[in-house]
């Protein structure tokens, strides 16, 4: 197992609950207050990727799973001279976007990532139109969606794909985010892990058993430890679903400094005391605070009062 995953992991459960409570008193519901939370990190995660991308004076882009090519953009987009390889599995997806990433710079490609070389069903759960859907993988979720639409699709590893398309002779920086194939992608990835200029990857993994032929994230950790990676950051969208950033021991002693500043950020991590969003949901949330703190007495008055502002629940006390 990886010490330095198990320490993350638990560093980052303590300061999350930290943050939670220092938050206790606003007048936010506690979902919410955890959805803003989780979405600070998430932010400041992504930065800390492309800061460190600089940092390392990365040169090359893999982005795996690509959507609309928004990450390879950006990192062109940061630094002249950077280029950048987006892939991406879904037919639908890459004939929405290709027009829109027809850059000298960036290379868009229409391919699914696996270990082997095959054709496999692309799943398109019927939530939305197929020809304009964002979703899709190679694994269905039952628990999520009862009716798919597929479509066969080649796959190919990820070596193979860079063979013919880009050299990896400068710092190379990953982004994986492919819905439950990372494992894979990753099996079919040992040349470009091995190559001493591919630094850093940004990752999504899983606790539990989200995607069932997945491995979970101390598993893929395990594994690309065994290439040189050690995992220095990571988010928090869902408790068991999440991103993760490595970057190789080579180049650790580098990442000190933005690192010491990423976590100083999060430290920072503040929700606000109010959100307007949902006033009604503001005043219950208000008047379940003044409920806690004062005598049972007074509570008809209170009630009263809030009952005024149109609060049902006070209404009802009332009768």
């Amino acid at each position: 197992m990886s010490a330095e995953f198990l320490s993350l992991s638990r560093s980052y459960s303590i300061l999350f609950a930290r943050l939670l409570d220092k938050s206790k008193f606003a007048l936010i519901s506690h979902s919410r207050k955890e959805f803003l939370i989780r979405n600070q990190f998430g932010k400041l995660t992504v930065q800390l990727f492309f800061n460190l991308s600089k940092q390392f004076s990365a040169i090359n882009l893999i982005e795996c799973g690509a959507n609309d090519a928004s990450v390879s953009r950006r990192f062109i987009n940061e630094v002249p001279g950077r280029s950048a390889i987006a892939i991406e599995a879904s037919p639908f997806v890459y004939d929405n976007f290709k027009n829109a990433n027809i850059c000298k710079s960036l290379s868009y490609v229409q391919i699914g990532l696996s270990n082997k070389k095959s054709v496999i069903e692309f799943n398109i759960p019927k939530v939305t139109d197929e020809s304009t859907s964002i979703f899709g993988s190679f694994q269905k979720l039952p628990q999520y969606y009862s009716e798919y639409s597929t479509v066969p699709v080649k796959v190919e590893k990820l070596d193979a794909v860079m063979k013919a398309s880009m050299k990896i002779n400068a710092p190379t920086v990953m982004w994986v985010d492919v819905e439950g194939e990372a494992f894979k992608v990753l099996q079919g990835a040992t040349n470009t892990l091995l190559n001493k200029n591919t630094i850093m990857i940004y990752i999504e993994v899983q606790e539990s058993t989200h995607y069932k032929s997945e491995k979970r994230a101390i598993e893929i950790v395990d594994f690309l430890e065994g290439f040189g990676f050690v995992p220095v950051a990571r988010d928090f969208p869902l408790a068991d679903l999440y991103n993760l950033l490595l970057v190789k021991r080579s180049v650790l002693t580098e990442a000190v400094p933005s690192l010491n500043q990423y976590w100083a950020s999060l430290n920072l991590i503040r929700t606000p005391r109010i959100e307007l969003r949902k006033p009604s949901q503001t005043l219950s949330n208000l008047k379940r605070i003044i409920l806690r703190i004062i005598p049972e007495i007074f509570w008809p008055i209170l009630h009263r009062l809030f009952a005024l502002f149109g609060s049902k629940s006070s209404q009802k006390a009332m009768k």
